[in-house]
């Protein structure tokens, strides 16, 4: 049912319709000419789809036009003081956006949620009911929209909340609440920055939080984070997941949840089952480390426009007509991450994982029995073991989509027990790109 709404909603971000609401259905001179678009586009010459769709964003353009209530209502944020600082405690209404919160290129990289109601839905699934004095960290929220929703839970839910948002901008619309509530501390570091964690501790700001038996999860640390919708924030995921089983960065503390705000390629990516097209390197990297739910309900999060900031840009190809699906205006998930018991990639197994992976995707379509060659010179050695009776065995006609996460253990287990194995596995270390930097 997930992976039919998934289809659904790729299927609506790629149709023409009007600026406003992020497609590019009526025509401008102004505006990029899509494939459906004629110098007379007329009812005779449209698809009978395509007008429907028009018909559709008309209302829905008429409808955004009286600002629905739902995004116009409070933020629940208590103002206990005048003056211009506190005149930022509220953020605007979201018909100003735009215009409040101009483009520029660093914003238009990001990706923030605006709309009240879901971050209120948001803030109640990564922090539920029954947390107690919680320390989370935020990072890359935009103006605080999320961040409002998570100070208005009950107070004995959070007791420190650190917001990490470089954007100058942004900052204006966030240090004002720290006025107005004790518990939050807004830092002007970048969330994709591994030496933004290290001043974090170097402050100070951790040293109540306690280091918990990997068993369970940690009852206090929560972490949450909004992914651009680039290539960098699909790496980030994936970097993010790789210190789970080293137990680096957070995880140091324990099992330690993440709740990401990121693109339904991703994510699609992420929970990918064997044998399915989309299953990849990433999937079994990350399945193999944690368990992944959606934090609330996909089409919660849908269309893209009602939600999120900035609104769609133009993403139609006009050489292919496909959808770039890591560009803004694309559908976005929130998945919840927390870090198996006993993950399968045990400490200090992390690059025979990564190796394995990486090399066998390669003849992803291939059976076993042939591709296992590209592990190294005399690899094909390793089959007489994947195919003795045992704890090893394994079907050597199954091809490596095909694999579930117990059949990659078998094959990293029997790769690193082999005394040819290559020395160089050609993985870097752990990383996060600074985004100033680029």
């Amino acid at each position: 049912m997930a992976s039919t709404r998934l289809s659904a909603a790729l299927r609506q971000s790629t149709r023409c319709t009007g600026r406003d609401s992020g497609y590019l259905l009526f025509s401008s001179q102004s505006l990029p000419r899509c494939r459906f678009a004629s110098t007379a586009a007329t009812k005779d010459t449209l698809p009978p789809g395509v007008i429907k769709e028009r018909r559709r964003v008309t209302k829905h353009l008429a409808k955004a036009r009286q600002a629905p209530s739902e995004l116009m209502e409070s933020d629940g944020i208590d103002v206990v003081a005048d003056g211009e600082q506190n005149s930022k405690v509220h953020l605007p209404p979201i018909s100003t956006w735009r215009r409040v919160f101009r483009i520029t290129k660093e914003v238009g990289k990001r990706v923030s949620m605006r709309n009240p109601a879901t971050c209120r839905k948001l803030a109640e699934a990564y922090v539920p009911e029954g947390s107690k004095d919680r320390v989370v960290i935020e990072a890359s929220p935009g103006p605080g929209q999320l961040t409002r929703a998570l100070l208005n839970l009950p107070r004995e839910r959070i007791r420190k909340l650190i917001v990490l948002e470089p954007v100058s901008q942004y900052l204006d619309w966030l240090k004002p609440l720290e006025e107005v509530d004790d518990r939050l501390k807004v830092l002007p570091f970048n969330g994709h920055s591994w030496s933004s964690y290290t001043k974090i501790n170097d402050m100070g700001l951790l040293n109540d939080v306690e280091t918990v038996e990997w068993k369970d999860p940690h009852p206090q640390l929560t972490f949450i984070m909004t992914m651009p919708p680039f290539v960098d924030g699909e790496q980030l995921v994936a970097q993010l997941l790789r210190t789970i089983p080293d137990r680096q960065w957070l995880q140091q503390y324990g099992r330690v949840p993440m709740h990401f705000l990121l693109t339904s390629r991703m994510w699609e990516r992420l929970k990918a089952p064997a044998g399915t097209m989309a299953r990849c390197k990433v999937s079994v990297m990350a399945q193999a480390a944690a368990d992944m739910t959606e934090s609330i309900p996909f089409d919660d999060l849908q269309p893209y426009a009602d939600h999120f900031h900035p609104e769609r840009h133009n993403t139609y190809d006009l050489k292919y007509g496909d959808l770039d699906l890591r560009r803004l205006g694309i559908p976005y998930a929130s998945a919840s991450v927390m870090p198996l018991a006993h993950p399968y990639i045990e400490p200090g197994d992390l690059d025979y994982w990564d190796y394995c992976a990486r090399k066998l995707f390669v003849q992803k379509a291939t059976a076993i029995q042939k591709c296992i060659i590209a592990l190294g010179p005399g690899a094909i050695n390793l089959l007489d073991k994947l195919s003795s009776e045992g704890e090893y065995k394994l079907d050597l006609k199954k091809i490596p989509r095909d694999f579930d996460i117990q059949d990659w253990a078998k094959v990293v287990k029997v790769f690193k027990e082999w005394p040819f194995r290559p020395e160089d596995l050609g993985i870097d270390t752990v990383h996060m790109v600074h985004q100033h930097n680029r």
